[in-house]
């Protein structure tokens, strides 16, 4: 019922990550587009024989991958640098009613500064749902304002498949900016968890066609995490998070 597409490049370290916490989600399945260098490619290998039951699609026309991977009744996006922080089930499906776009993993009350923008981003009008909480996202700002995303957004899949077939992209990054042109005609509403399921950790930046503010207090380049995957080394999931930004660097 809910399939999970993660973007991956030239970040086997990361990724792992990824893979790791996801099991706190409710995904029936789960697929990897990914794009690799000749020196990141054993790491992906290492991934590979290690999660046997994730589809691996090594990227060749990206937008054909994507669409490849369109199978379940909803589907939810991520980048290799997300982190799942807290348990989520197939219950948060209901609230993707008539009214609403996405659902989305990465926003909450606790979700208070948009990194990206480096300015302040606070929620100003909800309907409070229990578990959830529901906003028109036209009257909102910056993330709250962002349901186009394709970062940890649960959307239904013939929806955001019809929109995708409409578009030109090559990366990531030009999908999510293109999708942005259908906005005027989209659903008034968004829906999340109270308390947020996943962030990104902005440690590094991977493409030269978009730039993103990324390594500030604690930078890693994907060189030094490739070695240390390669080593044998994971990242500790095993702690707290507090989180406060859908975008937040941490320690590695």
């Amino acid at each position: 019922m809910l399939n999970l597409i993660i973007f991956s490049k030239n970040r086997s370290y990361q990724l792992d990550a990824t893979i790791r916490s996801s099991i706190r989600g409710c995904f029936n399945s789960i697929s990897v587009v990914y794009f690799a260098d000749e020196e990141h490619q054993k790491g992906y290998d290492i991934l590979i024989k290690e999660y046997p039951n994730i589809n691996f699609i090594k990227q060749t026309n990206f937008k054909q991958d994507i669409l490849n991977c369109f199978k379940d009744e909803y589907t939810c996006f991520a980048a290799d640098d997300d982190i799942f922080i807290k348990d989520f089930n197939k219950a948060l499906l209901k609230e993707i009613t008539d009214d609403v776009i996405c659902f989305s993993l990465r926003l909450g009350l606790n979700i208070d500064y948009c990194y990206s923008n480096d300015k302040p981003n606070k929620i100003k009008t909800y309907e409070d749902r229990g578990e959830f909480i529901k906003w028109n996202w036209r009257d909102e700002e910056l993330d709250f304002a962002y349901p186009l995303s394709v970062i940890s957004h649960i959307f239904r899949t013939k929806e955001i498949k019809e929109l995708t077939e409409k578009i030109d992209f090559e990366n990531p990054n030009t999908y999510e900016g293109n999708l942005q042109i259908f906005l005027k005609d989209l659903k008034p509403k968004m829906v999340a968890y109270k308390h947020s399921r996943v962030f990104g950790v902005p440690a590094n930046s991977v493409n030269s066609s978009w730039t993103n503010r990324n390594g500030l207090i604690h930078a890693y380049s994907i060189k030094e995490l490739n070695d240390r995957f390669l080593r044998g080394e994971r990242i500790n999931l095993d702690r707290e998070f507090n989180i406060h930004s859908a975008q937040q660097e941490y320690e590695i």
